[in-house]
């Protein structure tokens, strides 16, 4: 596929989306979610099958109540999983000689699943995928790839543990807030939780106790040595109305090397951190006409801590070690928010409108050298009353929230349950003109004199054309702003395609 190809490729997929939503639409007098039996996918067969639901729900992902079950000891034991496969293909800024090299992923997956009642009490789950990836680089004649096994969640979970009211969790657990802002992360954890009247605290311990996937030696570099300790509570005010805070200690023990210091290259581990997030969410829903729903949400966090830098030189090949060429440390601080409205009408087509505007503030004063960032267990994704969370700050450009202010705009459609279809709008500024986006998915040096990143536009529809099967597609584009200099006002594009079959 090559650059002057997508429009049109983009043009068909659009055509064939919004007919494939119709046609969906048109076919929805009996619901597409209805099984064999008269159940649905919100309707467990068993109080097993209820409880299996309850513990292991996300907020992206689904499965049908009638996976495959039989019983152990008396107890139901269910398996369940899905085959996947993901496309992308991305553009990227070449400040060299202009082009719009691009890069090509495909995935194949396939994720296997099993839930388990010991007792009353204690459940077991346990999670694995087998993925393999094909990446081919724009510009280049290869591609790799790389075939692995990946450990999913895999926990114990007890509920009033020995009649003390506490839920006690301990694996490989989920963790993941309303909005996706602060963790989306799966981690080696002890979780104690407890709920009554509305309020739920729950407390953690984190720290990874071994490799993720068989294709690496051992812990990630990143997280070798770290520790969390996560601390939420959350409490339903009111209907419909919940506030939450939040805490995060990210504790990093590891030890940092010194200049002229030789390291394996696989080894390298940039930045050794010690991190304090402390924030809140007040979110709800309310009903300003007997038509209307509206959906609010008001995000702050605050951050605090200090950090050692360091910069690697990889050394002439046969070597596979680098050596460090720089060591830096600075003190972090600053704040974020992230605010937003959502209008929803009960006419056909539930038709919606978004509003909303994130902003982070802080660093370069007062001895302090950098600003807000965000936890790293964070995914940004929302789904904007959509059937399926996709990038909260745009799918080109898929940004980190620091040192920006993005204002975002975004309509949509949801059709009898089965389809969405959103179009969003986001415009970027940076908030002090820097040399760096933060973990931006458009890699390209800025030129630290201008705030202007840009504008970015996503189409996102998903599709559930029956209880097994998901189809998803994200269409975007991005426009370089001034701050990327010599590559200001070309576009970039990039396009995704997701296909799940669910057992």
């Amino acid at each position: 596929m090559t650059e002057a190809r997508l429009p049109g490729l983009t043009r068909s997929l659009f055509v064939l989306l919004v007919a494939g939503s119709a046609t969906l639409a048109v076919s929805a007098a009996e619901p597409a979610a209805t099984l064999s039996d008269g159940s649905t996918l919100s309707e467990p067969n068993s109080a097993d099958g209820d409880k299996r639901e309850r513990l292991t729900q996300r907020l992206d992902k689904r499965r049908p109540v009638d996976s495959w079950r039989t019983e152990i000891g008396g107890r139901e034991i269910t398996v369940s999983g899905e085959l996947g496969l993901d496309l992308e293909r991305r553009a990227q800024p070449n400040q060299a000689n202009l082009s719009r090299q691009g890069d090509r992923l495909s995935t194949r997956g396939v994720e296997a699943e099993v839930f388990y009642n010991l007792s009353d009490s204690v459940s077991l789950f346990a999670q694995w995928r087998l993925v393999s990836d094909r990446l081919q680089r724009g510009g280049s004649l290869g591609a790799s790839s790389k075939l692995f096994i990946e450990r999913g969640e895999m926990w114990l979970h007890s509920q009033d543990t020995a009649g003390s009211g506490l839920t006690v969790e301990i694996g490989r657990l989920k963790f993941e807030d309303d909005r996706l802002w602060w963790w989306d992360a799966e981690l080696d954890a002890l979780r104690v939780s407890h709920e009554n009247g509305g309020v739920e605290v729950s407390l953690a311990a984190a720290g990874e106790i071994g490799r993720s996937r068989s294709d690496r030696r051992g812990t990630d570099p990143e997280q070798h040595r770290v520790r969390r300790w996560i601390a939420q509570v959350s409490w339903d005010w009111q209907p419909e109305q919940t506030i939450s805070l939040y805490l995060l200690r990210h504790d990093d023990r590891s030890r940092t090397e010194t200049v002229l210091q030789t390291v394996p290259t696989a080894a390298q581990d940039s930045s050794d951190a010690r991190l304090t997030w402390i924030g809140a969410r007040w979110h709800g829903d309310a009903q300003p006409r007997p038509a209307q729903s509206l959906h609010y949400w008001l995000d702050v966090a605050g951050l605090a801590g200090k950090e050692r830098s360091l910069e690697y030189a990889m050394l002439p090949l046969p070597s596979r070690n680098s050596i460090v060429t720089g060591v830096s440390s600075s003190r972090l601080g600053g704040w974020a928010m992230d605010a937003g409205l959502r209008w929803q009408f009960a006419v056909p087509g539930a038709p919606r409108l978004s509003i909303a505007h994130a902003s982070t503030m802080g660093g370069a004063r007062e001895g302090i050298e950098r600003g807000y960032r965000q936890t790293s267990l964070q995914s940004n994704k929302y789904d904007f009353g959509g059937l399926k969370d996709f990038a909260r700050y745009g799918a080109t450009l898929d940004p980190e929230l620091s040192n920006l202010r993005i204002t975002t705009i975004g309509v949509g459609f949801s059709m009898a349950g089965v389809s969405s279809l959103d179009l969003v709008y986001h415009r970027y500024r940076q908030v002090r003109p820097a040399k760096e986006l933060r973990n931006a998915r458009i890699e390209a040096d800025l030129t630290g004199g201008h705030p202007g990143i840009g504008s970015g536009i996503d189409l996102v529809a998903t599709i559930y054309p029956s209880p097994w099967i998901e189809f998803s597609t994200t269409i975007s584009a991005f426009r370089a702003g001034a701050a990327f200099g010599v590559v200001a006002g070309r576009r970039y594009h990039y396009w995704a395609l997701a296909t799940k079959l669910l057992f």
